[in-house]
């Protein structure tokens, strides 16, 4: 897949796949400079103004691409749980397991049970974020307490419950949070953590409905990229730019301040090429860094531009745009109103 821009991975993906439906694709985030191609929305299904192509698209999420496949389209991308969840939906009681095949790396077909031989590579599963302000203390806490919701909400067919409501304390004159030292628990047995279709037919509202429990992590493994492990490669990799690094020369202490501080900014948003700074005596000097490799680019006026186009073989290639339609602007000659007496003519 060729990179179309390096810091819009929308662009590289509208110029691979045909008509699509990606939502969200047109959201600030994904089309910062609002040019993003209509391509990946065009077989989103909503016909309701404001909701085509957005997360309330009927086709979006994986319950909505599968649908879309189904309804539309030729391929979707989905979790393995997906297929059967969506199968056994009452919603596609038309569509049979073997109605539909994976497609595998190499080209080949297998039935949507040989999922494990037949994959596009495995992704960690979703899971619960914190700040990273919060104790280590108070993280076990919150797993302790998560732990034990599974314990009472995570099994469809509870066998040992002994209380019939979820009030049976407050009914019998006890405190409604009394400890649980006969094993008489405060139940709503009509709550399962891990089931959405209660909601409307929902699916995966909170968490996942095809998990089956929670795992603690530990300590060490408390950050993002350390849980996200191999698929940090993955996320780095669509993020390749064929430009390594760009360097930009500047003339002046203080844009070298403001271009050590763009640098950190852009860093944070894992912009690339990485930036990096120049600092130069002159814009003829910067001229002679470019044209030396020391520098790649360099802001110039229309004065310099000419030099540098002239003297050293150096292009524009982005241009400053103002309140004109045009990257142009007008010269104008400014006088004091309280000095009604000058014109032009005596200036010479």
């Amino acid at each position: 897949m060729n990179i179309f821009d390096c810091n819009n991975h929308v662009k590289t993906t509208i110029e691979f796949f045909g008509p699509s439906c990606a939502v969200n694709s047109l959201l600030d985030k994904y089309n910062p400079m609002g040019d993003n191609s209509d391509r990946l929305c065009t077989i989103c299904a909503s016909k309701v103004s404001g909701q085509k192509c957005t997360s309330s698209d009927p086709y979006a999420g994986d319950e909505g691409a599968f649908r879309c496949l189904i309804e539309t389209g030729d391929i979707a991308f989905l979790r393995h749980t997906t297929v059967l969840e969506m199968l056994n939906d009452q919603s596609f009681t038309k569509t049979k397991e073997n109605d539909l095949e994976l497609l595998c790396l190499d080209g080949s077909r297998r039935p949507i049970s040989e999922y494990r031989s037949c994959n596009w590579g495995p992704t960690p599963t979703d899971a619960i974020m914190t700040t990273s302000a919060k104790s280590s203390s108070a993280r076990i806490s919150f797993q302790k307490w998560l732990q034990k919701i599974v314990e009472l909400y995570g099994k469809s067919k509870p066998s040992q419950w002994l209380t019939s409501t979820p009030i049976s304390n407050w009914e019998s004159g006890q405190s409604e949070f009394l400890s649980n030292t006969q094993n008489t628990q405060n139940i709503d047995k009509n709550f399962y953590l891990f089931n959405s279709s209660a909601y409307s037919n929902h699916h995966n509202l909170l968490l996942q409905d095809s998990t089956r429990g929670l795992r603690s992590l530990e300590e060490s493994q408390q950050t993002y990229a350390k849980y996200l492990g191999r698929s940090m490669d993955i996320v780095l990799g669509v993020r390749y730019c064929p430009a390594t690094r760009m360097t930009l020369c500047v003339t002046s202490d203080p844009e070298m301040e403001k271009c050590i501080k763009m640098k950190m900014a852009l860093k944070v948003q894992l912009l690339v090429p990485e930036m990096q700074c120049f600092r130069g005596y002159s814009q003829v000097h910067c001229m002679q860094a470019i044209k030396n490799g020391n520098a790649d680019v360099a802001v110039m006026d229309a004065g310099d531009i000419y030099t540098a186009g002239l003297e050293y073989d150096e292009i524009p290639f982005i241009t400053e745009m103002y309140d004109l339609p045009e990257p142009e602007y007008y010269v104008v000659a400014v006088a004091k109103e309280e000095d009604p007496s000058t014109e032009l003519t005596y200036l010479k």
